[in-house]
């Protein structure tokens, strides 16, 4: 099932100067047959107009380079510009000053960290486009790894060609580096060694003259990006929704599985006549399809490799009594908040909160699990007791609580 392609709007910008040659793009993108559209500046329209104007032509709109956001003192009109195009993602980007040294590299990721922290409470993700001089290298590595590691949050848009850096970097293995971190990728050909132009801005867009060619004459691995985008890259994840009730389902209690827009399975509670059709009589029962054929196979992207310790921690699991009041947060923070590197408690987790008969009243028994171990021995009972008894210290000390059964 192909994925969404997307013309961005921006390589045909010499033949929309107006806002009427501009319409006439658009219309001819979606007559072509193209599906879905990336702005890059509304050329005369409003945001509402441009999207009306997608609206009725047929097109999605997978993301916008409208509004550029780079003040966080803007987040408001950027939040609602793009609440009026139906975008949950927002474009960033720079300009190679803003790359040109590590001190240049931290503030830009400082500008960016609050950029995000902007967008968060609208539940919107920003995502970054890059140019060919994040792609650069400072003291042996890519700037954009350095800023990459200042910005945890961010995704990006990958710019195959402008990640070749003009021909010095690998562009399918940038690809692969940024897989999990990517939404898009933006794609177009052209002479890689070629001499780096003259750049400047233009209706806040960073412009830049060079030799581009019609997909597939120029010199960009486009076979190499795409053969690698199922395997290294997930690109739009499976969405629920009400469309075509099987006949089998309830008529409240049900969803169809939508992937890449088509409907491919449901789930949903067996209606009572189907039920009695297969002979259930007193039970409710779930019922989940799913046409496998139409999945593309994708590598986990969230498995992570631990290495083993060398020394063999210890699970040791604390009952205490707690206010009613008291929250687990609260217990997790006090147990965490002062530990240093070579603290022998590693990992805290909560296993259970009871209130019962042998409780007394206005407290509850908390259970959690105390990790214990060194990365350099293996530690004695002795030690393990005395960390465990520290934590029991620092709790009773905060919160009055005590061991159950002490």
């Amino acid at each position: 099932m192909p994925k969404p392609i997307a013309v961005q709007l921006y390589s045909l910008r010499e033949y929309s100067k107006t806002k009427e040659e501009f319409a006439a793009v658009v219309k001819r993108v979606a007559e072509i047959g193209y599906k879905a559209v990336e702005p890059a500046g509304f050329n005369g329209f409003t945001a509402a107009e441009f999207k009306k104007l997608t609206d009725d032509l047929g097109l999605k709109i997978l993301s916008s380079h409208s509004p550029w956001f780079g003040n966080p003192a803007n987040a408001q009109q950027v939040i609602d510009d793009l609440g009026t195009l139906g975008l949950k993602v927002c474009c960033c980007g720079y300009g190679a000053d803003d790359f040109k040294d590590m001190d240049a590299i931290k503030r830009t990721a400082d500008n960016t960290n609050a950029l995000i922290a902007a967008l968060k409470p609208a539940g919107i993700t920003l995502f970054q486009h890059n140019h060919a001089f994040e792609f650069e290298r400072l003291g042996g590595e890519l700037k954009y790894d350095i800023y990459a590691k200042l910005v945890p949050e961010v995704k990006f848009e990958i710019d195959a060609f402008w990640s070749t850096n003009f021909g010095v970097e690998d562009e399918v293995a940038n690809i692969k580096k940024y897989a999990d971190r990517m939404i898009l990728v933006h794609i177009k050909d052209g002479t890689l060694k070629q001499k780096e132009a003259e750049q400047k801005y233009v209706n806040g867009l960073l412009d830049r003259k060079i030799d581009l060619l019609p997909l597939g004459q120029g010199e960009l691995n486009i076979k190499g990006i795409v053969e690698a985008l199922p395997r290294y890259a997930h690109v739009e994840p499976l969405t629920f929704e009400k469309r075509q009730k099987p006949e089998w389902a309830d008529d409240v209690i049900w969803l169809g599985i939508i992937y890449d827009g088509a409907k491919i399975g449901d789930m949903a509670l067996l209606s009572k006549k189907a039920a009695l059709d297969c002979g259930i009589k007193n039970s409710a029962a779930m019922l989940f399809e799913l046409d496998i054929d139409s999945l593309r196979p994708y590598p986990s992207r969230t498995n992570t490799f631990i290495h083993t310790p060398e020394y063999p921690m210890t699970d040791y699991d604390v009952s205490m009594l707690f206010d009613l009041a008291v929250k687990w947060e609260e217990i997790r923070e006090t147990i965490t908040g002062k530990r240093g590197p070579d603290d022998l408690l590693k990992e805290v987790s909560f296993i259970e909160e009871y209130r019962g008969r042998q409780i007394p009243d206005g407290k509850k028994s908390v259970t959690f699990r105390l990790v214990i171990g060194s990365l350099k021995k293996t530690l004695t009972s002795e030690e393990i007791e005395n960390c465990a008894s520290s934590v029991a210290k620092r709790l009773r000390k905060t919160f009055g609580a005590e061991l159950r059964g002490s």
